[in-house]
């Protein structure tokens, strides 16, 4: 009977382990810094306001206002949103721009690159 207990109490102990173990690893913050951002390959996929669009060459040059991102490598997925930084995407694939304001300075974009997000 003590044998059988000594199992119970085992088994109870273990599946308690493993229900906690990945609880513990999701409660680390994993968003990266703007900064580390920048992917060799993968998508990113902007929406949001910017202000100040330029192009040169295969980039676009802009201050994100309030820009949601979300960038998929190989192995992750990492999401996070700029505001008010200097901001360059490369090698832009398909995108909806609907620019106002002064001059045109304001626009709302929606885009999917082939590439990273970097912060100037």
């Amino acid at each position: 009977m003590k044998i059988m207990k000594k199992k119970m109490m085992g088994i109870f102990v273990c599946m308690l382990m493993l229900a906690t173990v990945p609880l513990a690893a999701g409660a680390v913050n994993s968003e990266p810094d703007a900064e580390t951002t920048d992917s060799i390959f993968g998508w990113t996929i902007i929406r949001g306001f910017i202000g100040n669009l330029k192009k040169q060459g295969n980039d676009l040059y802009f201050r994100a206002i309030r820009l949601h991102y979300t960038e998929i490598t190989g192995m992750e997925m990492s999401t996070g949103i700029i505001k008010l930084k200097r901001c360059r995407i490369s090698d832009m694939g398909p995108d909806r721009q609907l620019t106002f304001g002064p001059l045109g300075s304001f626009t709302w974009i929606f885009a999917i690159c082939h590439g990273g997000l970097t912060e100037l």
